[in-house]
């Protein structure tokens, strides 16, 4: 058996990509170098080297040299370059044509000077022409503008406050979005208010197709060129040529008025703005603060006749359109298609009427049939209760002041007459014991509120007097001299009469005599009082110790001073003196006539609370308190004057003697005499004898009273001070007081 035979032991073939395999054989058997990048860049995507930089082999000397002298010349292209510029003219240089300028720079030859083209400027800043600047740039100055575009540079205020200069356009020029233009005038094109010369007062209306046009309040007053706008005229201004344009037309503030033809000396072709003919001005022409309305129809309120329908025949009488005198409106009659009513004939004052023939109504007047007793026939008349006739009209009645010549002119009603005294003779006035205040009212009394004398009964001898204003002014009488006779006694004549003197009588009063002479009313007859004489004209103070006398009532004669009038030798010379009686001497520390001899050491150990009555040191007297009444008293030394407590005069004989007490502006509190208070203070009120007062101002013309709040239930009351019903507290004047009168 053969044996088997062993094969050769073979290699295995390694795989490969098909595209290795071409791309090795391609590389191996091509010159590959050079193939193109398409043709093989599938294969390994690697970019070929180029050809000039495979092939090219330059040696470095040679690369070198080129470079070297390619710097060269670039340096001899600059320099020559350089020396070129030099050699040019820059702005303002000399040159004969445009080469020889710095062209680079913007610079042409202009005027054998070199400068820029003028569409450009010359900047110092950047040493080049730059172009013209447009509006609202900044500037520098007026060269920096174009001047065909009609620029200038002007300071401008900007809104933060600061100044800055801008081009803008020269003055009554207007930029149209290239240049400035001139503004246009009156119908002019426009796109704007700043292309309207707005010093003509023009905007751009572009209502009427964006042409320069007046406003609806103005007008354009002349040709398209010598023209303005001016406001629209009122009333009785002239207007031309005939157009209504030139009168205030608008609405609907406007007046309404039209260019109406009128004889004027301005010539034939000029008119006057005026309302339509069947309108009226409603306002004052001069002012020109009215409009035109309709004619008014009747009974409707006019301020002239030109307001009322004259279509109609109606005038303005007392505000009214109405009739003329003597005619009646008829409502009936028509006048014209859109007309009608008319004012007609009728009967006149003191004609006969019927019911046919009418009264004119528009005199007032009515058909009396009572004048003739028939019930079909009458007599016009005017009402009597309220008119007279003029001798145009019924008018009515005058009120005060009304010039008259008859009472039956007057308002009888209100108590007025045709006066004949001297300072309204011929005017209706009230009579003599009346005022005028909307009628006639009686004149008022004595002791009454005023606020002039024409309203008191001069009559009476009343007039307004006092001080201190309205406030405190009363009728009374006109002087000092005289006096209300009813003031004491309410059933007399009630008129003003003489005070009385010395010796007359019958008084009812001290202000019955001659106060102001220091008389008192005593027992019916004026008198001084016991401690003044009557020297012929007035009431003297009685003389004290050694003066001179006619007889003992001009001596301190009364108890308990005593003196008489004698004469004696110890004056020098001898003459008659006011001394004591032979049985008594005068003692100096009392100042009065001692029947018995007393030391006036006596009257000096008294203390300073205490005085010498004569005999012993007596205390000196204060006002009542608790249950003890005044203490009596003749002079104020009597009394407790450390204290502020005095005795007022008020005794009219020796037996009739004051009591010690405080001032009518203080109260006595038990220990010193204290202000009063005043109102809305707090008070006390004493309702016990007899004390019986109050810490209120009450004296002196004030009138407080003290409220009963607190009741302690002994007769005394605490509150506060308040005035009395129908008065009110005056704190100028510190006084209750009734409120003024408004007159009329």
């Amino acid at each position: 058996m053969r044996g088997s035979k062993q094969r050769k032991v073979v290699t295995p073939i390694k795989d490969k990509n098909p595209n290795t395999v071409i791309q090795e054989h391609v590389i191996k058997n091509t010159d590959a170098a050079n193939v193109l990048v398409a043709e093989y860049d599938v294969i390994h995507n690697e970019r070929p080297i180029s050809c000039w930089k495979r092939d090219l082999i330059i040696p470095r000397w040679l690369l070198l040299t080129l470079v070297l002298l390619a710097i060269i010349v670039m340096a001899v292209f600059l320099i020559f370059a350089t020396i070129v510029t030099l050699r040019k003219e820059s702005n303002g240089g000399p040159c004969m044509k445009n080469s020889d300028c710095r062209q680079d720079l913007g610079m042409i030859c202009n005027n054998y000077r070199c400068g820029c083209a003028y569409s450009h400027f010359w900047s110092e800043t950047y040493k080049t022409c730059e172009r013209r600047r447009l509006i609202n740039r900044t500037c520098v100055n007026d060269s920096e503008y174009d001047i065909l575009a009609n620029l200038q540079c002007f300071n401008v205020t900007l809104t933060s406050g600061d100044i800055q200069l801008q081009r803008q356009c020269k003055a009554s020029l207007s930029w149209n979005g290239a240049a400035c233009d001139f503004q246009g005038l009156y119908n002019a094109s426009c796109i704007n208010d700043a292309n309207c010369d707005t010093s003509r007062y023009l905007y751009c209306d572009t209502v009427t197709g964006t042409r320069c046009n007046c406003n609806s309040s103005m007008f354009w007053n002349g040709n398209l060129v010598s023209g303005t706008c001016e406001y629209k005229r009122t009333v009785n201004q002239y207007c031309y040529p005939y157009d209504d344009n030139w009168c205030d037309d608008t609405g609907p503030m406007g007046q309404g008025l039209t260019c109406a033809r009128y004889s004027n000396p301005y010539g034939s072709e000029y008119g006057v703005c005026q309302c339509g003919s069947l309108e009226f001005y409603n306002g004052t022409a001069s002012l020109g603060n009215g409009y035109c309305e309709p004619l008014r129809d009747y009974s409707k309120i006019c301020a002239a006749s030109s307001n009322c329908d004259y279509r109609k025949d109606l005038v303005c009488t007392s505000n009214i359109c109405t009739c003329p005198s003597g005619t009646n409106y008829d409502s009936t009659i028509v006048v014209s298609a859109s007309v009608t009513g008319y004012c007609t004939p009728a009967a006149t004052y003191y004609d006969d009427c019927t019911s046919v023939i009418k009264c004119s109504t528009s005199q007032n007047l009515y058909c009396d049939y009572a004048t003739f007793g028939l019930p079909t026939v009458g007599r016009c008349l005017c009402n009597t209760s309220w008119s007279f006739w003029d001798g145009v009209t019924c008018a009515n009645k005058l009120s005060i002041g009304g010039v008259c010549k008859t009472t039956t002119e007057c308002n009888a009603a209100d108590g007025l007459f045709c006066s004949n005294y001297t300072q309204s003779v011929g005017t209706c006035d009230c009579d003599k014991n009346h005022f005028w205040n909307y009628t006639c009212i009686i004149k008022q009394l004595f002791n009454t509120r005023c606020t002039s004398s024409y309203v008191c009964d001069d009559n009476r001898g009343l007039f307004c007097q006092g001080t201190g204003g309205a406030l405190f002014q009363k009728c009374d009488c006109f002087n000092i001299s005289f006096i209300w006779d009813s003031l004491y006694v309410t059933n007399r004549s009630k008129t003003c009469v003489k005070k009385m003197s010395y010796g007359q009588s019958t008084c009812f009063g001290d202000l019955e005599c001659q106060d102001y002479n220091y008389l008192h009313c005593y027992n019916g007859t004026c008198k001084c009082s016991y401690t003044n004489y009557w020297d012929g004209s007035v009431c003297q103070a009685k003389h004290n110790y050694s003066v001179s006398c006619l007889n003992t009532t001009y001596c301190r004669d009364f108890s308990s001073v005593n003196l008489v009038c004698e004469f004696t030798t110890l004056s020098s010379p001898p003459s008659y003196l006011c001394i004591c009686n032979s049985t008594a001497y005068w003692e100096v520390c009392t100042q009065t006539c001692l029947t018995a001899k007393q030391k006036c050491e006596s009257a000096i150990n008294c203390t300073s609370i205490q005085w010498w009555n004569g005999t012993y040191c007596r205390d000196k007297g204060i006002p009542p308190w608790g249950v003890n009444a005044s203490a009596a008293c003749n002079a104020t030394y009597q009394c407790a004057d450390y204290n502020l407590v005095s005795c007022p005069f008020g005794s009219s004989s020796v037996t009739s003697v004051a009591t010690c007490e405080c001032a009518t502006t203080k109260y006595w509190n038990g220990i010193t005499c204290i202000d009063r208070v005043l109102l809305g203070e707090p008070c006390i009120d004493w309702e016990i004898n007899p004390v019986n007062t109050s810490t209120c101002l009450s004296a002196a013309v004030a009138g407080l009273l003290c409220s009963h709040a607190v009741n302690y239930t002994n007769g005394t009351y605490s509150g506060t001070c308040y005035c009395p019903g129908n008065t009110n507290w005056n704190a100028t004047f510190s006084i209750c007081a009734a409120p003024p009168v408004t007159p009329g």
